[in-house]
């Protein structure tokens, strides 16, 4: 919930996924290039999703690739595309 109380926009999840994506990318010491080639995603398709333009959402394939990719719990990651509100990073 935002500060008014209202739900979040899906703009705003899609915003706020696609900042922790990035930011578990940069953890993992990747740029993007580097991320693409290893999950074998397009590197387009990975920076839509970090600038929150995910249009048609992530698919299971790439969702499994990208946690194998970065090292992300599934289920972690499933509930930050859908903007679910959680205590960890």
């Amino acid at each position: 919930m935002r500060r008014d109380n209202q739900p979040k926009t899906d703009h705003e999840i899609d915003i706020e996924f696609g900042q922790w994506l990035r930011d578990r990318r940069t953890r993992s010491g990747l740029t993007l290039e580097q991320a693409a080639e290893r999950s074998k995603m397009p590197v387009e398709r990975l920076k839509s999703l970090e600038l929150g333009y995910a249009q048609r959402g992530v698919t299971q394939q790439e969702s499994e690739k990208i946690c194998a990719t970065f090292k992300i719990n599934l289920q972690e990651f499933l509930d930050r595309a859908a903007g679910k509100e959680l205590n960890h990073s």
